[in-house]
């Protein structure tokens, strides 16, 4: 099971260690899930060292989803220094957001990423898209 990252992230943040023994069990997923309750959609997205992307994503996620019941989960397997930070900002900023951060030894592809989100996902619909906008956030509400 994913659990929490330690509290050295941002307060609020939604960001999890899919290593066990990271965080102590009273800091596992599901008291975070309670937070946020049921979403009517949920947003996975696989990211990679995507620090440059996460504010432009977030700022058309936002815009694109506004009025809509959603959540966003990143399964980040970042290697670089700046965009763990970058995300947990993010979380941190945004209480639809939630973060999986892969270790190194989980990181083995994109269709693997895919599916811990969609076990992660709480929504009646998911959608996946990738973090470099390649998809644009703005076609997501055409179709539900």
């Amino acid at each position: 099971m994913a659990q929490q990252s330690p509290s050295s992230e941002p307060s609020g943040a939604s960001i999890f260690h899919t290593e066990p023994g990271i965080a102590a069990p009273d800091q596992q997923r599901p008291f975070v899930l309670r937070r946020i309750g049921h979403q009517r959609l949920s947003v996975v997205i696989p990211t990679r060292n995507e620090a440059g992307n996460v504010a432009v994503l977030q700022e058309r996620l936002a815009e694109a989803l506004a009025g809509i019941d959603h959540e966003i989960i990143i399964v980040d397997d970042s290697n670089d220094d700046v965009s763990r930070p970058a995300l947990a900002a993010a979380a941190a900023a945004d209480p639809t957001w939630r973060v999986i951060e892969r270790s190194k030894r989980e990181q083995t592809g994109l269709g693997s990423a895919v599916v811990e989100g969609l076990r992660a996902a709480r929504g009646d619909a998911v959608c996946v898209m990738d973090g470099d906008l390649q998809h644009p956030p703005e076609l997501i509400p055409r179709l539900l």
